[in-house]
């Protein structure tokens, strides 16, 4: 087997789009997020678009790393229930109108913002200036990011990924996962003794190690 080596690299392009959007251009939305991230991002990059149902797009192009770690933590504090959800979008108020030189200015003022959005528990749970200063650092770190035809300056950029990450978090409630208690068997069929779920295929005897997720229970769902 032909092996890669250590200097091997991963390029990705993927395209978040509404279930009815058009199969067709979906596919051509992904085969130029997998040109930009190859191209535009210097390989060893991903290239995230989103396709909004009601129009436009959000366009995301980053090495991996921190660009990563960076949108899970945003997605993180914008999921918390102590977080408004106009908080990403009111930070763009202002950020059109910010200079393009001063990434300092752009840190103290998200910092502001995110955290007048957030109530005493979000703020207490999130490193918020942190987060702000990340944010700000990473805006205007051209070897993190290129700035593309989409995102012209790193201001854009730094829209763009603050979008992605707000549409990610609202997609994507949180959920308290807890592992099914054992299940026990009657007449040939499963049974979660927490939420009554029952199957009769033989590959759920195992479910003991399964998922439960907490909720209405005919919106329970199972994954082995």
């Amino acid at each position: 087997m032909r092996m890669m080596g250590e200097r091997a690299t991963a390029s990705c392009g993927a395209v978040v789009a509404h279930h009815q959007a058009p199969l067709g251009a979906v596919m051509r939305e992904l085969r130029l997020a997998e040109k930009r991230a190859k191209g535009e991002g210097g390989r060893d990059a991903f290239s995230l678009v989103i396709v909004k149902r009601s129009g436009g797009a959000l366009y995301v192009t980053a090495k991996w790393g921190k660009p990563v770690a960076l949108m899970g933590d945003l997605c993180g504090f914008l999921q918390d229930d102590g977080v408004s959800r106009r908080a990403v979008y009111n930070s763009f108020a202002w950020l059109k109108d910010l200079p393009r030189d001063q990434p300092a200015m752009l840190a103290s003022l998200l910092a502001y913002q995110l955290d007048r959005q957030a109530d005493k528990t979000a703020r207490d749970k999130h490193d918020v200036p942190g987060l702000a200063q990340r944010l700000a650092a990473l805006a205007f770190d051209t070897k993190q990011h290129p700035n593309d035809a989409h995102n012209a300056d790193p201001l854009a950029w730094l829209q763009h990924f603050m979008s992605a990450a707000e549409f990610l978090a609202r997609e994507t409630p949180q959920r308290s996962l807890t592992p099914c208690p054992p299940l026990t068997a009657s007449s040939s069929r499963w049974t979660c003794s927490s939420c009554a779920a029952t199957s009769s295929s033989a590959t759920l005897a195992a479910m003991a190690s399964a998922w439960c997720r907490p909720g209405p229970r005919s919106r329970r769902a199972h994954c082995a």
